[in-house]
């Protein structure tokens, strides 16, 4: 499904390059310890990231205007993303000199599965025939071979990253880091919840009615169903004005009773927006009333129970936990290296995602 984002719309740029000999010296546009990143694949990288982002985002068009517009503090939107693209980049590069470091080497049938899939993408866009498959690369600045390595680098990262966080790994979670970021980075809210933005359409036996991509069909309230649903509210308000516990306000008249240990949220957790704001914004053992498109929200932000993330009932908000702490960590741990790599500014300014022919697929 596509997203929107704020302000920014990719349209299809036609940039001519020349066909790239297999045996050139091709030049390092980022270094780091003995690995390189070098021009043509970091080419290849702003045409792919230049497709990723034309399949996300329905908002974005090939035009002066949008590619000069400020995002913040001065930046451009062609600024912002080529440095979104370098970035990215880097921790390849990082990756690529860890997987060295390490001496990691990659399994055999990763490498057949790669040499499998570039035979099936020779077979697919260019009927079998390689050279015409190189001619077509050539428009990313790369050909197959260095296309099979790229495959290569990505899939090292995948054998660095199991290496580094599996068992008696050199970065393998303790207790501790778990409980760490668990503290960091959740809150603990109680939810009374009123629906008075709307209800759900059932046919004559009561049964909800779904439409075809399997969603909850909805309607307006009627005025006395809005006239229920307010006296509800002002009965939660005169409540809670009159000093009356939380939770026994919750168990009296909220309409969510899904969490019994309430929500542990995150501030990228994909809940009501306006409750997740609200609450990292509550102090411990405070509760504020909270409106939104979905209706009306009472929360009030608890203490964080110990070892919450291990409970079976809290599972909804700890799925995976493990591999989110991991990768938080290997992010965190890729960042601290940034500064050690060398870039060769001067062939990173000659290219551009605004410039960058569109790769979707390859």
């Amino acid at each position: 499904m596509k997203t929107t984002l704020k302000l920014l719309s990719l349209l299809l740029a036609a940039f001519l390059i020349l066909p790239i000999a297999g045996c050139a010296k091709m030049t390092a546009a980022l270094s780091y310890g003995e690995n390189e990143i070098s021009t043509n694949v970091y080419r290849y990288w702003l045409s792919s990231y230049k497709g990723r982002f034309l399949y996300s985002y329905t908002d974005m068009t090939d035009t002066d205007q949008f590619w000069d517009s400020i995002l913040y503090d001065n930046v451009t939107t062609e600024e912002y993303l080529n440095g979104v693209v370098l970035g990215n980049v880097k921790r390849d590069l990082i990756c690529m000199e860890l997987f060295d470091q390490y001496k990691l080497s990659m399994p055999d049938a990763m490498l057949k599965d790669i040499d499998l899939y570039i035979t099936d993408l020779i077979n697919e866009y260019a009927n079998g025939n390689t050279r015409e498959f190189n001619a077509m690369l050539a428009n990313f600045g790369i050909n197959a071979d260095i296309l099979r390595d790229i495959y290569i680098a990505e899939d090292q990262k995948i054998v660095l990253y199991d290496y580094l966080y599996g068992e008696n790994g050199p970065r393998a979670l303790s207790e501790e880091d778990l409980d760490a970021y668990y503290r960091d980075n959740y809150v603990r809210v109680r939810h009374i919840y009123v629906n008075d933005a709307n209800t759900q359409v059932t046919n004559e036996a009561g049964y909800p009615q779904y439409d075809s991509s399997g969603n909850a069909l909805t309607r307006a309230l009627t005025e006395a169903e809005l006239a229920e649903k307010q006296a509800t509210i002002d009965a939660i308000d005169a409540a809670l004005a009159n000093g009356e516990e939380f939770a026994d306000v919750y168990e009296k008249y909220s309409e969510d009773k899904f969490y019994v240990n309430g929500y542990y949220l995150t501030e990228d957790t994909p809940f009501i927006s306006e409750v997740v704001d609200a609450a990292f914004d509550l102090e411990i053992g405070s509760w504020v009333r909270v409106e939104s498109n979905y209706g009306t929200h009472y929360i009030k932000r608890l203490e964080l129970e110990d070892n919450a993330y291990n409970e079976s009932t809290n599972k909804d908000f700890f799925n995976e936990y493990a591999d989110t702490v991991a990768s938080a960590d290997f992010f965190a741990y890729l960042e601290s290296l940034m500064g050690e790599i060398t870039v060769n500014e001067e062939e990173i300014a000659r290219y551009s995602v605004r410039d960058a022919a569109v790769n979707y697929s390859i």
